[in-house]
């Protein structure tokens, strides 16, 4: 009898290194309730994860995920089930061994740990089985143009290197064209329809609907798609059907086809896998949602480019370049004598910066969101000042129309702060003075001398504002539109209590009629 460690509800977490990046790290996993965990990006990108190893990712939002979206208490009951597999054996017959990480449930002899990057966007899970001196590691990274990472790495910490069996992948990979609502409600109807292929593609595999879902006597075609590939020493089989998984696991073959339907579509990799003694072997899972033609065949040819590695790599480091620019211009990176507090501020700018938004224009006050502002939310003074509105100039004179005193506050211009220098005052003009690419100082300051460079200087692009000014009234108006449909809807199904299909009463968020 093996006895079952105590369950608590904390581990200490620490701060560590790991190929370059940061990282917050809490270990012992196995002897703690999940939890959860959310994964940001400088794009669309989205995940929640458990730290049981579950998860649900996608793009935009829950209808346009790549793994079935599911609320926290199902998530972290879905481990084994839907999401992440891995399967790991070695040995033959009356001998052989099996090891799942971050399975159902955990091997006595293994020790699980979670980490996620100061910066936020990205999360590894790692898993050491003792008994065999091997250590399996997942790392879910965003890459903007390419989707969702997964990169895996096996470590011999044996010393003597490891021959062993593999399976490793994704259980239920979505289609695109399936909303969350129907998927949780008409989840064995939404198989039916769910299609996936390969073949000729080399590593990818496409997963459609037959059909867009409709219960209507109308040609309905579905034309975007999901698309998983592979790249790096990845087993060598492909194979779409989650059946495979419980053969794996009892030791029975199981076929490769390049064709499922009427089935939850999978990507998994079987085969070989051999790790050097004190040495590291890898490869990476890519998945993307809702994809039209041409993206599809971007997909495939990436897929089988042998650059892929780099093209995805650098596509991440950009991601998270950006990110970190986004958080610097809310002062999110601090450095004091407690790196874990700096962490945790980082992680509020994060959730602040998501809540309420960024400065698209740094300390420049664009004059034309300003008077685009006061038309919104102001209409009386904007009628009022109509004729010097209409007269135009900058920011100054237009203050100075409206009687008002022109001065600069404490988030803009020279009496500002700017991120990485702080707010001494001799520095500030200095690096105002340079322009990009420049050198400043060194200057005396209160914290010691100050040598900086001058990466960037982002200026207003009025062309680009409005681009984004048009972008925005059109949402606007598409959301009064939906808002007084559906009050139109509803207004009607008071007076004539009539039938609306199910689909119409999502689509326009409307509670069904009481049954009584």
């Amino acid at each position: 009898m093996t006895a079952t460690p105590p369950i608590t509800t904390t581990s200490g977490g620490t701060l560590v290194e790991l190929g370059g990046t940061s990282w917050y790290r809490i270990d012992q996993l196995e002897r703690m309730d999940p939890f959860l965990v959310s994964v940001m990006s400088n794009s669309d990108l989205w995940l929640f994860a458990s730290s049981a190893g579950s998860l649900t990712l996608g793009r935009v939002d829950a209808d346009n995920a790549l793994l079935p979206y599911e609320t926290d208490d199902r998530l972290h009951r879905a481990a084994g089930i839907t999401g992440p597999v891995t399967v790991i054996t070695r040995g033959e017959g009356a001998g052989r061994e099996v090891w799942r990480p971050f399975g159902a449930d955990v091997d006595p002899s293994a020790h699980r740990a979670l980490a996620k990057s100061t910066v936020g966007n990205q999360l590894f899970f790692e898993e050491t089985h003792g008994g065999w001196g091997l250590t399996f590691r997942v790392t879910w990274s965003p890459a903007p143009h390419y989707g969702w990472v997964r990169s895996i790495e096996l470590i011999d910490e044996s010393g003597a290197g490891q021959r062993v069996r593999v399976l490793d992948g994704l259980i239920d990979v979505m289609p695109s064209g399936i909303g969350s609502a129907f998927e949780s409600a008409m989840s064995n109807l939404a198989d039916a329809y769910k299609r996936a292929e390969t073949g000729r593609w080399g590593s990818a595999a496409i997963y459609t609907l037959e059909s867009r879902i409709t219960d209507t006597a109308q040609p309905a075609e579905s034309l975007s798609a999901n698309v998983v590939w592979s790249f790096g020493d990845a087993p060598a089989e492909l194979l779409l059907d989650e059946r495979a998984v419980r053969a794996e696991v009892e030791g029975r073959a199981w076929p490769a086809t390049d064709l499922l339907f009427g089935r939850r579509g999978s990507y998994l990799r079987r085969g070989e896998v051999v790790v050097t003694p004190n040495g590291t072997t890898s490869w990476s899972l890519v998945g993307d949602t809702c994809l039209d033609h041409a993206r599809v065949l971007d997909c495939v040819a990436i897929a089988q480019h042998p650059g892929a590695a780099d093209l995805v790599g650098n596509d991440v480091r950009d991601g998270t370049a950006q990110l970190r620019r986004f958080l610097a211009g809310s002062d999110g990176f601090q450095s004091t004598g407690d790196p874990v507090a700096d962490a945790h501020h980082l992680s509020n700018v994060m959730s602040n910066s998501m809540r309420g938004g960024l400065l698209p224009y740094g300390m420049s006050l664009p004059i034309d969101g300003f008077i685009d502002h006061l038309e919104t939310w102001n209409l009386p003074a904007f009628r009022a000042y109509a004729e010097t509105i209409e007269a135009g100039g900058d920011a100054e004179q237009l203050v100075s129309e409206l009687g008002l005193e022109f001065q600069e506050g404490g988030e803009f211009g020279r009496l500002g702060t700017i991120t990485g220098l702080g707010a001494d005052r001799e520095v500030i003009d200095a690096a105002l003075a340079l322009d990009a690419g420049q050198w400043g100082g060194p200057l005396e300051t209160d914290l010691g001398a100050v040598l900086f460079e001058v990466t960037n200087r982002t200026v207003f692009d009025r062309d680009e504002f409005e681009k984004e000014k048009a972008a925005a009234r059109a949402r606007r108006e598409n959301e009064r539109l939906n808002q007084l449909t559906a009050s139109l809807i509803e207004l009607r199904r008071r007076d004539l209590t009539p039938k609306y299909g199910a689909q119409v009463l999502a689509a326009f968020d409307i509670e069904p009629p009481d049954a009584s």
